[in-house]
């Protein structure tokens, strides 16, 4: 017979040791083979659970992260304007939230506290979220971080609530929201730097902060579509909408925040 190895001399082929030693090695080969996949198949399907076990979780988190997102924000606009007006109120709010980059729960917070800072005023329902629309979007245009912004948002509520902005309220507006400043300072035809005078003797009254801020809507507004967009605002939206797309869903979600929640309780991994 011809050498194997095209010309090289390997010597003859045995049939018979071929089909003991060879296939005996070759037998163990596979079954080692095999081994190893049986134990990387195990491992492959143990991560698998386990991976699928923290989807379900995560899942779990931000279904019920929207849901009490939307109940606390339902919650709030009951007490501030009833039950009746809530449904109209959060379309509105949440149009301002969109139109001014902003999240929800600022806006509603911004929304509720101005109501009841007005409220001896007899201002109305529009007259407040054009108020509110113009103020988050000041905030903005004004480039305040959001700490800033919430911080002085409280304290400028907190000023118009009690009837004028003095004192700390007011150096917490000129510090964290100069572009509010700016528009009162407008208002009261003075600049800024006799804001603090004004304050102290109490002539920064909620009338005329309101004024001040509700009369440069449609100017905030127009400059507000010339920013551009960015990472942090586009984030904001996002959250917005997915918070509003869980009221028309409400049940659904309800459904299978269950669901998977019974998935949670019962899996073994």
């Amino acid at each position: 017979p011809m050498p194997l190895g095209g010309g090289a001399n390997y010597g003859p082929v045995d049939p018979k040791s071929f089909s003991t030693k060879s296939v005996d090695n070759l037998n163990k080969s596979l079954g080692l083979t095999a081994e190893k996949a049986k134990t990387a198949g195990f491992q492959l399907g143990f991560v698998a659970r386990i991976v699928a076990a923290m989807g379900i979780r995560a899942a779990v988190r931000e279904v019920f992260k929207l849901a009490d997102a939307y109940t606390t924000l339902q919650n709030k606009l009951r007490t501030t304007v009833g039950a009746d007006s809530v449904g109209f109120i959060s379309k509105e709010i949440f149009k301002i939230a969109q139109e001014s980059r902003t999240s929800l729960e600022s806006v509603t917070t911004a929304f509720s506290r101005t109501t009841r800072s007005v409220k001896a005023l007899g201002k109305s329902q529009q007259e407040v979220l054009t108020f509110t629309g113009a103020l988050s979007k000041a905030i903005q245009i004004g480039g305040s971080t959001s700490m800033e912004a919430s911080n002085a948002m409280i304290q400028l509520s907190q000023g118009m609530g009690s009837g004028a902005l003095r004192g700390d309220e007011l150096r917490s507006v000129l510090e964290q929201l100069p572009i509010v400043a700016e528009l009162i300072a407008d208002k009261m035809g003075v600049p800024i730097s006799a804001l603090r005078k004004l304050g102290a003797a109490g002539l920064i009254t909620t009338d005329v902060i309101f004024d001040a801020i509700s009369s440069k809507s449609e100017e905030l507004t127009e400059k507000m579509k010339t920013m551009q967009l960015t990472v942090g605002q586009s984030w904001a939206m996002l959250k917005n909408q997915a918070t509003m797309s869980y009221a028309a869903m409400q049940g659904v979600m309800n459904i299978l925040a269950n669901a998977i929640q019974f998935v949670t309780n019962h899996f073994e991994v």
